[in-house]
C-alpha cells in the first residue's frame, strides 16, 4: 500500500503552484524525515487535498508548530480540482473537514497557513482560533526601470548611495550570513534561534534544487561584510527568507541594496517578489518603502492541553 507521504511526494511533482515551504524535500530538511506527516484527501483515487504537518515533542507536549524557515504550511487544495462557484464553499469545507480529522492528537497546534486558505470556517467549527497576518509582494506590472522610478525619492537615494559605497559579491557559503545573524540578534540581547549546521544543511539542499542564492554586500573601501540575505524561489515567488546587517554600518544603507538586488533577481526570473512578511513594525515600515502590495494569510491555533491553556493565560 502506498503511504500518504509517498502520495504527497507525487502530488508535489505535479502541483507546480505549491509553495516551496510545503515541498516534501523541504519538510524532510527542516523537520527531519520522521518529523512530519501529511493528511490526504482523495476523490476517484486522485489526491485533491493535502495538509502536511510537523510533529514534535516539546517538553511533555505533542505539538504541531511552524518549523524554522517555513513561513507557510496549512492545507492545500489542488489547482486542478474544479471548485464550482455555486458549490465552492461546500466543497472546501468538506475537504478541510476530512483533513482536520486526520490530524493526530496534539496538545498545541500553531501554524501560519499559505495564502490559498481564504475560508477557515471549518477550522472555526473545529475549535481553532484565527489571527490575520500580512506579507508584502511586488508583482511587476511594469518594467524594472519604471518600477524603480515609482519608488519614494528617499528609497531611490538610499539604493544609489549604497551602490556608490558597496559591492555585491557572489556567495556560496552561509558563514558570513550566519555571523551577521548573530550580530543582529546580539544587538537585541538574543541568541540566534537556529544552529549554523541547520542553516548550512538547508542551503546545501536548496543549492541542489537550484532554488536559492545568497546576496552579500561588502564595503568597497575595506571589503567588510555589511549585509547578507538568503533568498529562495518556487514557481511563483522569490522570497526574502532571512538576512542580517552589521549594526556598525547601518548608515551605509546596505540592506536597501540587498533588497534591491533580490527584487531585480525576481524580475529577471519572471517571478513576483515576496518580502515574506513581518509583523514587526520597524521591519514592516522598511518593506513598505518599496511600494509593495499587501497580502493576507491566516495563523491558526488550537490548544487542547489544560496545562498549556493555563500557562498562556498567566503569561498574557
Amino acid at each position: 500500500m502506498i503511504s500518504n507521504k509517498e502520495k504527497y511526494q507525487q502530488f508535489c511533482k505535479t502541483e507546480k503552484d505549491l509553495p516551496i515551504f510545503m515541498q516534501h524535500w523541504w519538510l524532510d530538511t527542516v523537520c527531519g524525515i520522521d518529523g512530519w506527516d501529511v493528511a490526504i484527501y482523495e476523490e476517484k483515487n486522485k489526491v485533491v487535498g493535502v495538509f502536511p504537518y510537523p510533529i514534535k515533542k516539546k517538553f511533555i507536549f505533542k505539538t504541531i508548530l511552524r518549523p524554522n524557515f517555513s513561513p507557510w504550511l496549512g492545507p492545500w487544495i489542488s489547482k486542478s480540482y474544479e471548485l464550482l462557484n455555486d458549490k465552492k464553499v461546500t466543497l472546501e469545507n468538506n475537504i478541510y473537514s476530512n483533513l482536520i480529522k486526520q490530524l493526530p492528537a496534539f496538545d498545541w497546534f500553531n501554524v501560519d497557513c499559505n495564502p490559498q486558505l481564504k475560508n477557515w470556517s471549518q477550522f472555526y467549527w473545529s475549535g481553532f482560533k484565527q489571527s490575520t497576518k500580512y506579507t508584502y509582494i511586488i508583482d511587476f506590472d511594469e518594467n524594472i526601470e519604471d518600477y524603480k522610478k515609482s519608488l519614494p525619492k528617499k528609497t531611490r537615494q538610499r539604493i544609489n548611495q549604497a551602490y556608490e559605497k558597496c559591492s555585491i559579491v557572489e556567495e556560496n557559503s552561509i558563514d558570513d550570513l550566519y555571523n551577521l545573524l548573530k550580530l543582529t540578534y546580539q544587538k537585541q540581547g538574543l541568541e540566534v534561534p537556529v544552529k549554523k549546521g541547520f542553516l548550512s544543511k538547508l542551503f546545501n539542499k536548496l543549492e541542489k534544487k537550484y532554488s536559492t542564492r545568497i546576496i552579500k554586500v561588502v564595503s568597497k573601501e575595506d571589503g567588510e561584510v555589511l549585509s547578507s540575505s538568503l533568498v529562495v524561489w518556487d514557481y511563483n515567488y522569490l522570497y526574502l527568507l532571512i538576512g542580517g546587517t552589521n549594526p556598525k554600518y547601518k548608515k551605509i544603507n546596505s540592506k536597501y541594496l540587498v533588497i534591491w538586488e533580490a527584487i531585480n533577481l525576481a524580475y529577471n526570473k519572471g517571478l513576483s517578489f515576496n518580502f515574506e512578511g513581518s509583523m514587526i513594525e520597524r521591519i514592516e515600515s522598511l518593506y513598505r518603502q518599496f511600494n509593495p502590495k499587501m497580502m493576507t494569510y491566516f495563523n491558526l491555533e488550537k490548544i487542547n492541553s489544560k496545562l498549556l491553556k493555563l500557562y498562556f493565560a498567566l503569561k498574557n
